[in-house]
């Protein structure tokens, strides 16, 4: 009642009073704390002027006064918000305006509005309760406070929903706070939460639910592989050809098609001869493992690399895909060229007849290979220039690189550059001297799988095929060259295996990775040691050695940390083994 007699009295006697001397006299009366006489005048120079910025300013600074008798924090950090909205304010109004005068700045409303809201989050804080932190983020716009009471909020509310620990408690969080800091790992935890609960009893019905249900969920791939598996066992339980060619006929969709081709390749075949590997050919011509079993039985059918050979090889076996490459063989086993050096220069002899094929006169000179050799004809340094000769000495490709491969399978890797010190870039080019690949690239693997890996210092690894088009694209810390259909990339710190549309075969990371040769890859556990996976991504080998190599015709180096008895010491020694992991013999 008094104060509304008060603002009576004090509205009925204003008028007379000038605006800006009303200003500064109330400030002045806010700074010797006599807050009754502030009030007064502040609340005329309100009913003039609501929107005005210095009366905004002296109500926010009245309401924030502690030893005022209605001091009200809330009212004080509505009317200072308002002030704060015009700052900075204008210019023109310093020049000795009523704002200048009452010792109105920038400064003043922005130590004012940090106060208030500095004020209010220390009370919330003290009380640190999720109520507290959201009534203050709902009142207070100071940006920084803002952000750190919404986040203590939501903080809060995570550790309620981590202590409750259920389905509902993440569900209510995720809605609740979408932008919170928490909201990744709730949703993780809430997926995994949603996944045990449908798939609870493991059966190929509850996996199945669930992919009915979240097709797009994080945990699709593996409902997917569990169920698939669970099919898979059902039928294949015998293990003999005629379950795997029942689960192949039943279910062409399923992974674990490729596993059931793999293992009537492997028990037609597996330590078996030519006459069988040829009967797997013709009963199994749609097997992914048709091109291997062909190799095999041309391995088997030449294992002397003789001309002989190769001659009954191409009239056994007609509709052989890579014929090309027997051919080529066979021309090469006809004349054995070797290189020779007579002590200035290089040609090429027949080392059966001891003839001289091509005359001396190269300064270097590699072997030949697809019916290509790659030689120099200047002297050089660091940066031999190499063309491609055939065998009747005649130069083929006469584009000068200063690195050059043996051709494999009709490619070439080359490149440009001083290749001795590897400030080199790499690329692949065909027999007829086409750049498949361009050269431009830091590193670059010659075709295997009908993949090339190639490298970039900066952008990272990628892949190509043999018509020069990314398949996948320049982006995996590192990598290794395509082996049976998959291959090795690395992703951070953990090595993965894809296959060629860039899809992970097994969600398990590896320390490190090889590339699969013969049905095996050396892999590296997390622990450091080297063993081998077969290609469902179980171990075929445990881990134990130091170091592993690719499987070549069934044998493989391995390293081995040993004792050495006669120096007290750990030794590493070199090893040959074969598919069952037995030793068969050292390697000095």
């Amino acid at each position: 009642m008094r104060r509304s007699l008060s603002l009576l009295f004090l509205i009925t006697i204003s008028f007379t009073v000038c605006f800006s001397q009303s200003l500064k006299k109330s400030v002045r009366c806010l700074e010797r704390g006599d807050y009754f006489k502030a009030m007064e005048m502040i609340s005329s120079l309100y009913l003039k002027d609501s929107t005005d910025v210095g009366v905004q300013y002296a109500l926010a600074r009245l309401y924030a006064s502690e030893d005022y008798e209605f001091h009200n924090d809330l009212l004080a950090n509505n009317y200072i918000k308002k002030a704060i909205k015009k700052v900075p304010l204008d210019s023109s109004l310093y020049d000795a305006s009523y704002l200048y005068k009452a010792g109105i700045r920038d400064i003043q409303i922005k130590e004012l509005y940090f106060l208030i809201n500095h004020k209010a989050f220390l009370k919330a804080e003290k009380t640190g309760t999720i109520p507290a932190y959201k009534f203050f983020a709902q009142n207070y716009t100071s940006t920084t406070l803002n952000k750190k009471a919404k986040k203590r909020h939501s903080s809060l509310a995570f550790r309620r929903a981590k202590e409750a620990y259920n389905i509902d408690s993440f569900e209510v969080f995720i809605q609740r706070y979408p932008e919170s800091d928490q909201i990744e790992q709730a949703r993780s935890i809430y997926e995994l939460m949603l996944y045990k609960k449908i798939t609870a009893d493991s059966s190929s019905e509850a996996y199945r639910r669930y992919m009915d249900l979240f097709p797009d969920g994080p945990y699709f791939n593996t409902a997917k592989k569990r169920y698939e598996n669970l099919m898979f066992g059902d039928i294949v339980e015998n293990g003999n050809i005629e379950s795997y060619e029942r689960f192949i006929l039943k279910y062409p969709d399923n992974t674990n098609v490729a596993i059931a081709e793999d293992s009537i390749f492997a028990i037609s075949t597996r330590n078996k001869g030519a006459e069988q590997v040829y009967d797997f050919i013709k009963r199994f011509p749609s097997n992914r493992n048709v091109d291997k079993a062909w190799q095999k039985l041309y391995k088997l059918e030449t294992i002397n690399d003789k001309a002989e050979e190769y001659l009954k090889f191409m009239k056994t076996y007609e509709e052989y895909p890579f014929m090309f490459e027997v051919k080529l063989k066979y021309d090469e086993a006809k004349v054995f060229y070797k290189p020779f050096f007579d002590g200035k220069l290089y040609g090429y002899i027949d080392t059966i007849k001891n003839d001289t094929l091509i005359s001396a006169r190269y300064t270097e000179a590699s072997g030949f290979s697809g019916g290509l050799a790659a030689v120099s004809k200047e002297k050089c340094g660091s940066r031999c220039q190499y063309g491609y000769i055939n065998k009747d000495g005649i130069w083929k490709i006469k584009d000068k690189f200063n690195y050059a491969e043996n051709f494999q399978s009709g490619f070439a890797v080359v490149g440009k550059g001083d290749c001795e010190t590897d400030n080199c870039k790499y690329g692949i080019i065909d027999k007829e001297g086409n750049k498949v690949i361009p050269i431009e690239y830091d590193e670059v693997y010659n075709f295997r799988n009908d993949v090339a890996l190639v490298g970039d210092d900066v952008v990272g690894y990628g892949y190509f095929n043999k018509a020069g088009k990314t398949i996948l694209a320049l982006q995996y810390k590192d990598a290794m060259p395509f082996g049976e259909g998959k291959a090795a990339i690395k992703i951070d710190s953990c090595w993965y295996f894809i296959n060629k549309k860039g899809e992970t075969i097994w969600d398990r990371c590896f320390a490190g990775a090889g590339t699969f040769s013969e049905g095996l890859v050396a892999a590296k556990n997390l622990k450091g040691m080297w063993g081998y996976l077969d290609n469902s991504g179980k171990w075929f080998i445990e881990p134990k050695y130091h170091q592993a190599a690719e499987f070549i015709e069934g044998k493989a180096k391995v390293v081995i940390q040993e004792s050495d008895p006669a120096s007290n010491r750990k030794v590493f020694n070199i090893y040959i083994i074969n598919k069952e992991g037995e030793i068969l013999s050292a390697v000095n």
